[in-house]
């Protein structure tokens, strides 16, 4: 399997043999599980707390994440530093147990938390 980047403003992904047609419904679902599965394996009171210090200080809600990933990305590194950037990494590897492998090289820039979300969304 091959993906590759196009050169439109939207910074399309492209999978041969996979059809690249959001599921935007499932994917949120995925994406709030992983980010339960990820708070949760800190402490249930732990969950707690970061769900409640993003609606505080960032107006973030739970369901707000998928659609402000940037901002979720931003206040998780933010808040928590280099804890933050650790729990970025327990979501994406729980979003890459749900949804497999997927091949996709960055060109020429860092993968970030925040790129490899939109990434998945686009190609689940």
């Amino acid at each position: 399997m091959m993906v590759q980047q196009s050169l439109t403003p939207k910074n399309e992904f492209r999978v041969e043999g996979v059809q690249n047609e959001p599921s935007i419904g499932s994917f949120k679902e995925l994406l709030l599980a992983s980010v339960d599965e990820s708070f949760s394996s800190i402490g249930k009171s732990a969950k707690q707390r970061i769900y409640s210090h993003l609606q505080e200080h960032y107006d973030i809600s739970r369901d707000e994440i998928p659609s402000r990933i940037s901002d979720f990305a931003e206040a998780l590194e933010e808040s928590y530093n280099l804890y933050g950037k650790l729990i970025e990494i327990k979501i994406m590897k729980a979003l890459y147990e749900k949804v497999g492998p997927l091949l996709y090289f960055p060109h020429g820039v860092d993968l970030s938390f925040a790129s490899y979300v939109e990434m998945l969304r686009y190609l689940v």
